[in-house]
């Protein structure tokens, strides 16, 4: 449902910037779903255009972040989403740029900092499905067992019925580095 639900947003966002094709909210909404559907040619190629034209938004820089982390570019994720939430102007909900920034920090391996980058980030809003994945996998991770039936059960409140396997659509470009990542949601107690 995520995943068809980015894909048709593509459509809006096309018909926006047919509109105007340099509606900046237009634009960063078509480079965010880019990444998410794997397009990372195109986030680029917009993303471009923004430093071309000299200006940082900030929720450009969370797109640019978003798709370093997926690309395993983590440390250049980190330091994007760094800047986004600092310059960040009350325009967006930190949770989903927090959530992003653990998973920067998870594949990383560094678990103590995604912790508390996640918990940060649910502490802003519980909506985001990508927050809840990154707290039930850092637990898992930190071997705090014992905690990842709360971190479901807060899961599938927000998202009843959710699984480990709906979630392979994820757009890592290491293919590896997603399976490990379902592996260990697995082992944390998420349904298949």
């Amino acid at each position: 449902i995520r995943y068809d639900g980015i894909a048709a947003a593509i459509g809006y966002f096309d018909y926006a910037l047919a509109l105007d094709s340099k509606d900046g909210m237009a634009l960063v909404g078509k480079a965010s779903a880019s990444y998410w559907l794997g397009d990372f040619t195109t986030t680029d190629r917009i993303l471009d255009s923004f430093d071309a034209g000299g200006f940082e938004m900030p929720i450009a820089l969370m797109v640019r972040g978003n798709s370093s982390i997926f690309r395993g570019r983590y440390e250049d994720g980190i330091a994007s989403l760094h800047l986004a939430i600092a310059n960040e102007s009350g325009m967006s909900n930190l949770s989903y740029w927090n959530a992003t920034l653990a998973l920067g920090y998870y594949c990383l391996g560094d678990f103590g900092k995604a912790l508390v980058t996640v918990t940060a980030s649910q502490e802003f809003g519980t909506q985001y499905w990508l927050g809840h994945l990154v707290k039930i996998a850092t637990l898992a991770r930190l071997g705090r067992l014992e905690e990842c039936p709360a971190a479901i059960a807060a899961y599938t409140a927000e998202y009843p019925g959710a699984t480990a396997s709906e979630n392979d659509w994820m757009p890592f470009t290491d293919k590896a580095v997603l399976q490990d990542f379902l592996s260990v949601l697995r082992e944390a107690g998420l349904p298949e």
